[in-house]
C-alpha cells in the first residue's frame, strides 16, 4: 500500500509471492503476535505455515492428506496461543494443530457437513465457532472439554448455507453470521448454556 501514488494507482507487483497449493488456496491466517508468519490452506488438503522473511518460505506443512479430505476451506490461528492453528474441510472435519508438528492433529471435531468458515473467539481462548456451507448451522465448541463433550451450542437461524461469521471483540458471546438466504444475524447463546461449563 505504501507504493500507491496518484501517478501509479494500480499496484501490480506483490511484495511477496508463494505458490502454496497447485489446486488453489482457500484461506489464509496471520499468526496473531508475529508480523511475518502466516498459514494458508487449500484444495489439496494441505496446510502451509509460511515465514515471509525466509527464502524458502515454508516453515512446516502437512505431509499427507489423511487428516483432511475434500479440500480445506478455512484456517485460523488462535488469538491467545500462536502455536495453535485450526482448519476445517469440505467433509465437516475440524482439526486443531500445533504448528510445530503438522503430522498429527491435537484434536479433531466433526461439524457434520462442509465447513465454510471457522473462527476462534478473540475473548475466550478455548471457544471456536464453525459455520456450514449447506445446512445453515453455526456451531460453538469448547476445545478444553473431553472428547465428545466439546459442542456447546448450535445456532440454526439461517435457512441456507452460512458464508461468514465474526465474533464481537467487546462482548465475548455476541456473534454475527451471514448466509445465502441474504440474512445477517446478530445472536448470542443464553449465558446459562455456555457459562455453566
Amino acid at each position: 500500500v505504501k507504493k500507491y501514488s496518484r501517478n501509479f494507482p494500480v499496484i501490480d507487483k506483490a511484495d511477496y509471492t508463494h505458490k502454496a497449493d497447485p489446486r488453489g488456496c482457500n484461506d489464509v491466517s496471520w499468526m496473531v503476535n508475529h508480523a511475518s508468519i502466516l498459514a494458508c490452506c487449500g484444495e489439496s488438503n494441505s496446510i502451509n505455515v509460511i515465514d515471509t522473511r525466509a527464502q524458502k518460505g515454508v516453515l512446516s506443512s502437512t505431509k499427507d492428506t489423511k487428516h483432511h479430505s475434500g479440500g480445506i476451506n478455512s484456517s485460523q490461528f488462535n488469538y491467545h496461543n500462536d502455536m495453535l492453528l485450526c482448519s476445517g474441510d469440505s467433509t465437516g472435519r475440524v482439526n486443531l494443530w500445533d504448528i510445530r508438528d503438522l503430522d498429527t492433529p491435537l484434536k479433531s471435531l466433526d461439524h457434520g457437513s462442509s465447513i465454510s468458515k471457522i473462527q476462534w473467539n478473540p475473548n475466550l481462548s478455548t471457544i471456536l465457532a464453525t459455520a456450514d456451507q449447506s445446512d445453515g448451522l453455526v456451531k460453538l465448541w469448547d476445545i478444553a472439554q473431553e472428547p465428545g463433550e466439546e459442542l456447546l451450542f448450535v445456532h440454526g437461524g439461517h435457512m441456507l448455507g452460512v458464508n461468514d461469521i465474526s465474533w464481537n471483540y467487546h462482548d465475548p458471546w455476541l456473534m454475527c453470521s451471514v448466509a445465502n438466504d441474504n440474512s445477517v444475524q446478530l445472536w448470542r447463546p443464553a449465558r446459562n448454556l455456555v457459562e455453566s461449563r
